[in-house]
């Protein structure tokens, strides 16, 4: 039983554009032996060309250049407000030699 590649894409909540690029099809006949080996019935040539030209079509436009962040700071450490223990003083040794 064949089902639709339209009716797929619909259910799946795509569209043929995300389709080709998702499964790194370049070519018409590509989508055809998908679809032959998936059991789906094809969309037309006409619209996988219509489909191709949009996408060529974006790939010439400029980009936007994007920079990356900044690196952070490091965090300040917090004294801790407890009052610290002196150290025990030794008391003084009587080596007289």
């Amino acid at each position: 039983m064949n089902i639709k590649l339209e009716y797929i894409l619909k259910r799946n909540k795509s569209n043929l554009r995300m389709f080709i690029k998702k499964n790194k099809l370049t070519s018409y006949e590509e989508l055809l032996e998908y679809c032959a080996i998936r059991k789906f019935i094809p969309c037309t040539e006409s619209d996988y060309n219509l489909t191709v030209e949009v996408k060529l079509e974006s790939k010439n436009e400029p980009s936007v250049s994007r920079t990356a962040s900044k690196t952070h700071k490091p965090k300040k450490r917090r004294n801790s407000r407890k009052k610290k223990s002196s150290t025990p003083k030794l008391p003084d040794s009587s080596d007289k030699r």
